[in-house]
């Protein structure tokens, strides 16, 4: 695998009330580590609850960091956020692109967003019948194929290192025929994958859907995590 070059920093503005900061990523990395309640609490943690309406994850800062690397959201009509419970990265999304309709898909219930732009459907990943029918549901609700496919998603893991990073490439694996249904012509797809033995099997069959394919990890993964994002770029359509 190619390693991702110097990508070019784009900044949005992530914050425009009184008193909240421009740059919260900025922000947040210059705060010290510690803070809120949490098993392993650190900056991104804290820098969360600096918004009137704080994120509803820290994870949402993995998604600001991409978003300001690679511009992904910026001009996106339809943006498909699987995996969204909480919701951190559909706050990102919609903020980064607010002419968007944003849809936030789960098995889990999600708690209904104040931007009318975000829609919530519910939807098991892992269940093949449901993820069969996604395309379809998600395209009637936001009345086209999106632009943009955000997955943050993870398996559940057994603490076993090994088959914990194989079952990722599993579930990704089992995603592709999902995105192909979701995405446009020329759309970009994220993508939150382990280093494993069938990532290289994996990596070829994603580049094969796509124009282009980088590999990179966020600022704001957590110290020592094994977690990288694909950054998949100009979706081609299977003809």
């Amino acid at each position: 695998m190619s390693k991702a070059g110097k990508a070019r920093v784009v900044q949005f503005p992530l914050a425009k009330k009184r008193g909240e900061p421009s740059t919260l990523l900025k922000r947040a990395l210059n705060m010290r580590e510690g803070g809120v309640a949490h098993k392993n609490p650190d900056r991104f943690s804290r820098a969360r609850f600096l918004r009137s309406e704080p994120y509803r994850s820290r994870s949402a800062f993995k998604l600001i960091d991409l978003e300001q690397r690679f511009a992904l959201c910026r001009e996106k009509r339809r943006i498909v956020d699987l995996g969204a419970a909480p919701g951190g990265w559909t706050q990102v999304a919609a903020e980064a692109a607010p002419k968007s309709s944003v849809l936030a898909v789960d098995k889990k219930p999600i708690e209904p967003f104040s931007d009318p732009r975000i829609r919530v459907l519910r939807c098991d990943l892992e269940d093949e019948e449901e993820a069969t029918s996604l395309p379809a549901r998600a395209i009637e609700e936001l009345g086209g194929k999106a632009g943009l496919v955000l997955c943050d998603v993870a398996p559940n893991t057994l603490g076993l290192s090994r088959l914990d990073n194989a079952m990722f490439a599993v579930l990704v694996t089992g995603l592709l025929p999902v995105v192909e249904g979701l995405l446009e012509e020329g759309g970009d797809w994220v993508v939150k994958i382990r280093h494993s033995a069938e990532e290289k099997e994996l990596w070829k069959r994603v580049n094969e859907m796509f124009g282009e394919i980088r590999a990179v990890r966020s600022v704001a993964s957590r110290r020592g995590a094994n977690e990288i994002y694909w950054v998949a770029r100009g979706f081609r359509a299977a003809k």
